[in-house]
């Protein structure tokens, strides 16, 4: 193990080095960055798996910054990421004594003579039991009991989330560190005509919509989402733009489409590249965020910090990231939600305040912030690995800027006792 005085050797998997993965891709490849640019005390060591597309990234850091290396941990190129994890791995930390590892997706070994910290981007399987089938419930369960007493340390991505995570998973308090997630520059308001234009002809883009950024499964939301969009479609020419793919439990949300006569005005995007979303969020009329639960809403974010009025379910930690510059719905009640997205789309002015305080609000986000909390939660684990005082756990109140004016009762972040009865009730219709 290295000394104190030469800093610490911390290990980060990669496996999770892909943007096909989402928000928690995103989350590792921006995570990464950060780190790596803003922290020379300490030396790195960058962990690929032997299969994967991660794999193919290898060496892109090292080349940049001589506190870093990075290695495929040898073994059999089995693709399963708990044997990655538990048999392939812990050999290569052994052989280059790291002091503490880090996984930006929530796994560890059982074993290892270093410290080990983990993140968790989802507590769905106990929040929304229905949007899993029971072999996904059992093997997320399974993990869960095995792997979070193996971690040290546990970094949760909102107040919300550390709620549920002692609620539901019993872990205690001072093992839990919250750290919101960043906001990468690119995501800005933009005024570049042609680039529009190359976008639009790109994706087929129509004049006017209403975008959803996000894979489609049931914790999204989207046949509520179809539903209300179907109420409102009658009346304005927007179309609804979808940028994600299909995931589980997609197929009588793809037939509603039909059923309800909207194949003409929704346009599948699949996936769409990082690069591209900041020009999709500047072009939509709004953008809309109906999931039944979110740890944190990195596309929220994303879209608020690129002028783009948001509609948002008034669920899991979208309140507290949202902080007032969202239009808020109950995503349960269809109408709800199509009376938001059609305020949106029809007043000038709620439309001109929700853009203000979104462009606010994302302003307090950061992937730098991220990175130099998520730093000292490791200096924190290895220099002082005993339990501490609870309070250090949690994040400052997620309040709107000062400038913000004051809100309406039904647009204020809901109390820890609402938040817990909301997210509790079941999910309808699932």
């Amino acid at each position: 193990m290295t000394s104190k005085a030469e800093g610490m050797r911390i290990a980060i998997t990669m496996q999770s080095l892909d943007p096909t993965w989402g928000g928690i891709g995103i989350y590792t490849i921006e995570l990464v960055r950060s780190l790596l640019r803003l922290d020379r005390k300490n030396s790195y060591l960058l962990v690929y798996p032997n299969f994967g597309p991660a794999r193919s990234r290898i060496g892109q850091f090292k080349r940049r910054y001589d506190n870093v290396e990075e290695v495929i941990a040898p073994g059999p190129r089995i693709p399963i990421a708990t044997i990655w994890d538990q048999f392939i791995l812990p050999r290569t930390l052994r052989e280059h004594k790291v002091d503490v590892l880090f996984n930006p997706y929530w796994s560890v070994p059982i074993r290892g003579d270093y410290k080990k910290v983990i993140i968790m981007h989802a507590v769905e399987r106990h929040t929304l039991r229905k949007v899993f089938d029971l072999k996904r419930r059992i093997q997320q369960g399974i993990r869960e009991t095995v792997l979070i007493g193996a971690a040290d340390r546990i970094i949760s991505i909102s107040n919300v989330m550390t709620e549920d995570l002692q609620r539901h998973m019993h872990i205690p308090l001072e093992k839990i560190r919250t750290v919101y997630h960043g906001l990468n520059e690119k995501f800005r308001v933009l005024d570049d005509a042609e680039a529009f234009a190359r976008m639009r002809t790109e994706y087929r883009l129509p004049e006017q919509f209403v975008l959803f950024v996000g894979h489609v499964y049931p914790q999204k939301n989207f046949g509520n989402l179809l539903r209300a969009f179907k109420m409102i479609a009658s009346d304005l020419p927007h179309h609804l733009v979808v940028a994600g793919q299909p995931r589980w439990k997609f197929a009588e949300d793809y037939a509603l489409i039909e059923e309800l006569g909207l194949k003409d005005r929704v346009r599948f995007l699949y996936f769409v590249e990082n690069d591209d979303l900041p020009y999709l969020y500047n072009m939509a009329s709004c953008f809309v965020f109906p999931s039944f639960y979110e740890a944190f809403g990195l596309a929220l974010v994303e879209a608020m910090a690129c002028g783009c009025p948001v509609a948002a379910a008034n669920a899991g930690a979208i309140p507290e990231v949202a902080a007032g510059s969202a239009l808020l719905f109950d995503p349960h009640a269809v109408d709800e939600i199509a009376s938001a997205v059609r305020r949106l789309l029809t007043d000038p002015a709620c439309r001109e305040e929700h853009v203000r305080r979104g462009l606010a609000r994302a302003a307090n986000f950061s992937w730098d912030r991220c990175a130099l909390e998520t730093l000292a939660v490791l200096e924190e684990c290895v220099a002082r690995p005993e339990a501490v005082p609870a309070e250090v756990g949690r994040q400052a109140p997620a309040t709107a800027p000062v400038s913000v004016h004051a809100l309406a009762p039904d647009e204020r972040t809901p109390t820890s006792h609402q938040r817990r009865f909301k997210f509790a009730a079941p999910v309808r219709g699932l």
